[in-house]
């Protein structure tokens, strides 16, 4: 009797954890079907069985919550490279090279998250970053040239962004430095871009997760500067960095400088996974530039190609920052225009 009490409550706990994966998984597809909708109770009888079956008959002991979640884990990272289970007992939930895939985020369907964005704090609690470093923005004032570096679109990094513009003059020469910089937040990068141009649709978005908005239209009023703009990117430019330093580019508004850049346009979204601890980062949209373009898997191709060579000379350690530098001084020499 005991034995089938058991088996009775595990079949309602697989069910309701089979129930929220497949829901999760329909979350992906951007087409509305309502009869693909419907869930086939012969896939939860399955699953059950499957499971069952493992518990009765394995010829060895088998941990049914890890048998569950080994089973979810698959069922998700299956779906594309960047979907993923973040699992809260876990310490080590990103590896060091998907530190570096942070990709485009939207955690706003966090539970108990109000907020659209989540802090810093809260990022690197839940495993999403590792170090709080890497969202220092540093700025410089060299040669009478801003240069600003974005190491990640994390809430807030455009408003800090802005506020380092307003130090200077509107039309002010300016290197936005993006390499090496994963993506992050999608309206923080939206909101980066408005400081460059005045008016105009910036990107479509195709994103099916309701509690997401966004803003993909420039405003005059968030329109700050005017002066020459160059951005830097490299092949570890993802996503987020994608979008801003894309449309730029279309738009005639920067001149990008250095290698093609990673290539992702899709946007994820972090998720509650049942009542759990437990969390998916789950690809829930995509983006592309207004003309249709989509650089997933091809990468922006920079105005002018440049690497950083690991021969070049201690000055010139940095040839794609010196080469952004000349840009700028050759501009104003040929405008007969002294910035100083």
């Amino acid at each position: 009797m005991h034995r089938r009490v058991n088996y009775f409550c595990m079949f309602f706990a697989i069910a309701s954890l089979a129930t929220t994966c497949v829901l999760f998984v329909k979350l992906h597809t951007l087409k509305h079907n309502t009869k693909q909708d419907i869930i086939n109770p012969q896939s939860l009888e399955k699953l059950y069985t499957a499971i069952s079956n493992i518990q009765t008959y394995y010829h060895e002991t088998v941990n049914t919550d890890e048998l569950i979640d080994n089973t979810i884990e698959t069922l998700v990272k299956n779906l594309d490279k960047h979907s993923k289970i973040l699992f809260r007992d876990n310490t080590d939930i990103e590896d060091s090279n998907n530190t570096k895939e942070i990709s485009s985020l939207e955690p706003s369907a966090y539970p108990n998250q109000n907020e659209k964005n989540l802090n810093p704090k809260k990022q690197l609690s839940l495993g999403l970053l590792k170090d709080s470093s890497i969202f220092n923005i540093y700025y410089k004032n060299t040669k009478n040239i801003l240069y600003i570096k974005c190491p990640i679109f994390i809430q807030g990094a455009t408003n800090y962004i802005k506020n380092i513009l307003r130090q200077y003059p509107s039309n002010y020469p300016t290197i936005l430095d993006l390499r090496d910089n994963p993506g992050g937040i999608v309206q923080e990068g939206l909101d980066l871009v408005k400081l460059f141009v005045s008016s105009g649709q910036i990107i479509n978005i195709k994103d099916k997760n309701p509690q997401i908005y966004y803003d993909t239209y420039a405003k005059e009023n968030y329109y700050i500067h005017r002066g020459p703009l160059v951005i830097l990117i490299n092949r570890n430019s993802a996503s987020t960095t994608e979008l801003v330093a894309g449309s730029l580019k279309k738009s005639q508004r920067a001149l990008i400088v250095g290698e093609q850049s990673y290539g992702k346009s899709s946007i994820q979204t972090i998720l509650p996974l049942g009542s759990s601890n437990d969390l998916m980062k789950l690809t829930t949209g995509e983006f592309t530039f207004v003309d249709g373009s989509s650089i997933n898997n091809i990468g922006i191709v920079p105005d002018i190609k440049i690497g950083n060579s690991s021969t070049a000379s201690a000055k010139l350690k940095d040839r794609q920052l010196h080469f952004a530098y000349k840009i700028i001084e050759k501009y104003y020499e040929r405008q007969n225009i002294n910035h100083d």
